[in-house]
């Protein structure tokens, strides 16, 4: 019986250790891996005259990966930070009871992905099913919901080396407030969006790497509908936005 403890007590110990260092040693059961980083990013709202806006700024990152059988991929990814947002047109509020008023503004994304590794274990290739919201919050509220596909792989240059890549796109919920209004702006239908990203990840030690990436994201919208504001029909337009990132940091 006592064997049988001591047993017991060293397969804790070994699994607790697997899993702090699941990167450093990704064993064929179970790995563990991702980024903690820094980045810049502008957006354009991709409206008109009666109602356009921007948002530039910084944020801080943090993604997560867990790999089963280095096969299987659950993922977890934030980002979130503070900057600019200018908003302009004829229908552009001029203060915001609900969010922080003036240039002020805050940025948001929440991501989640669900995938399979379909290449080798070397250079994967994931085909992942992705769930996530993006969002800029100052004068207005302007956020898309997005549901959809992706392609993401880590393709091997050198030893140390990783070509990071990822594409994609899918269905896009546009969530649009102006402060003028108790309500939120809704659409008829849905639009569509497309995103990618290119860096390279350079590994440092084996537990340890820094990663430089691009990331891009277009979104198509339609028109939303229309509220009466102040006496006054007011609605978003349809719009082509787009976003761009620059990011850098560790990698796990």
């Amino acid at each position: 019986m006592v064997n049988v403890y001591k047993k017991l007590g060293l397969g804790i110990v070994l699994a607790g250790s697997l899993t702090m260092s699941a990167n450093a040693a990704c064993d064929s059961l179970f790995c563990v891996d991702g980024n903690v980083g820094i980045g810049a990013v502008y957006s354009d709202f991709g409206g008109n005259s009666s109602l356009d806006g921007n948002f530039k700024g910084g944020y801080g990152a943090f993604d997560i990966d867990f790999l089963v059988l280095r096969r299987l991929q659950f993922g977890l990814g934030f980002k979130v930070g503070p900057g600019s947002m200018g908003v302009f047109g004829t229908n552009a509020p001029s203060e915001s009871n609900r969010f922080t008023a003036s240039n002020t503004g805050y940025f948001a994304n929440v991501q989640y992905k669900m995938g399979f590794n379909v290449a080798s274990l070397s250079s994967p290739l994931y085909i992942n099913f992705v769930f996530g919201i993006e969002g800029h919050f100052g004068a207005i509220g302007h956020a898309f919901g997005l549901y959809g596909a992706e392609l993401e792989g880590k393709k091997t240059l050198t030893q140390k080396a990783k070509l990071l890549y990822s594409f994609g796109g899918g269905g896009v919920r546009p969530i649009y407030v102006l402060k003028e209004s108790k309500e939120n702006f809704t659409l008829n239908q849905h639009g569509y969006g497309l995103f990618g990203s290119l860096g390279v990840d350079i590994s440092l030690t084996s537990m340890l790497g820094i990663y430089v990436k691009g990331i891009a994201k277009y979104y198509n919208v339609p028109q939303s509908n229309a509220l009466t504001i102040n006496s006054k029909q007011v609605n978003f337009p349809a719009a082509n936005a787009w976003s761009f990132m620059l990011e850098t940091g560790l990698s796990f």
